[in-house]
């Protein structure tokens, strides 16, 4: 039998930054590929975050979320898209607990949400 270790735990369906990146870009650009039409946030209930908190209508909006492997890695997603690509967006406060924060959201603007 084959040793258990971090390689073999992690679910398919949870994303290291680069592939976080890679695919989050790839939905950019399958909208027009303007990323400063795009707003990026992160939370512990990408749902949540994107349908009530912003507003997106769920079945017209353009908007995507994925799950990454830890709180550090959407951070520094989030950051990436923010500053090299010109998304808006938001830190997450620095006095909430990150626990359970892993996903990435993003939404296009132009197609409902409020920041």
């Amino acid at each position: 039998m084959t040793p258990m270790n971090a390689a073999t735990r992690i679910k398919p369906n949870i994303l290291s930054v680069q592939q976080l990146k890679f695919q989050v870009i790839a939905h950019v650009k399958a909208y027009g590929g303007d990323f400063t039409r795009w707003y990026v946030g992160v939370a512990d209930d990408p749902e949540r975050a994107l349908f009530e908190k912003h507003g997106v209508d769920r079945e017209r909006g353009v908007w995507v979320f994925r799950q990454a492997m830890s709180f550090r890695a959407v951070e520094n997603a989030q950051t990436f898209f923010i500053r090299a690509l010109g998304m808006q967006g938001e830190p997450y406060p620095a006095d909430h607990p990150t626990d359970e924060v892993d996903c990435l959201y993003a939404y296009l603007k132009d197609t409902g949400g409020m920041p």
